[in-house]
């Protein structure tokens, strides 16, 4: 092979490198995936399939009270950030018999290095504008067992964000090959209706949406083409010599 044509397939493979490099650790990471291998707890009793609360979603394991999955243009003029659906972090109950609503997930990340840095990124949406009735704290963990233990980040109802995306960044670090991620309601406002109480929640809470884990410190595409251009030179050089 010549060296123009190694030096092409060298860019070429820096560019596929780049790509996947970028992609999210996580699986189903903006809530896409079919969710019918999953139990499904409550769902839109209008027909229209609008919402519905399962027991967990492909690549994340749901706490008791489960996650919503909604579809864009439930609330109003609600839209999914990325995709037709996102979750809401405060679950439908059952109005006869209601418990606590906040709901939680969370996925373990494997393979990771220890040391590391990760960026993680979320789009973030609160229903209400009431304080303490939208939140959503972050975990993260080198253990399951302890991940709802102590929070590393916590969102909460601003005026920006009402029923509008804010998209969230903070960095991550791995202390084990495995850790895994959590987020979680904990809105505090009550609900009582028809002579009933839900003194813990009140199946209103922060919307959640392109959940995404990248490596940090990996070029850029962009730099990367910039790297592969510099190669090419200097094989026109080494040419010309």
């Amino acid at each position: 092979m010549g060296k123009l044509n190694l030096l092409k397939t060298l860019v070429a493979a820096i560019g596929l490198t780049a790509t996947a490099t970028q992609a999210s650790l996580l699986t189903n990471s903006s809530f896409e995936e079919d969710a019918s291998g999953y139990t499904e707890l409550f769902a839109d009793s209008t027909g229209n399939n609008s919402w519905a609360v399962y027991d967990g979603l492909n690549g994340w394991t749901a706490g008791a009270a489960g996650v919503e999955l909604q579809q864009s243009g439930l609330q109003g003029n609600m839209n999914a950030f990325d995709g037709n659906t996102y979750v809401e972090l405060d679950t439908h109950f059952d109005y006869d018999a209601p418990t606590d609503s906040n709901s939680s997930i969370y996925q373990t990340l494997s393979g990771l290095t220890v040391g590391a840095e990760y960026e993680l990124s979320f789009a973030y949406a609160s229903r209400t504008d009431l304080a303490d009735d939208n939140g959503i704290e972050v975990f993260w963990s080198d253990a399951v067992a302890t991940l709802f233990d102590n929070s590393i980040l916590s969102i909460d109802y601003t005026v920006d964000n009402l029923l509008n995306w804010t998209m969230i960044t903070t960095t991550l670090v791995a202390s084990s090959e495995d850790m895994t991620l959590g987020f979680k309601a904990f809105g505090d406002t009550s609900w009582t209706f028809d002579g009933k109480t839900n003194p813990d929640s009140n199946g209103k809470g922060g919307f959640l949406d392109a959940v995404s884990v990248t490596a940090v410190d990996v070029p850029e595409p962009a730099s990367l083409g910039i790297i592969a251009l510099g190669l090419l030179g200097m094989g026109a050089l080494r040419r010309r010599a």
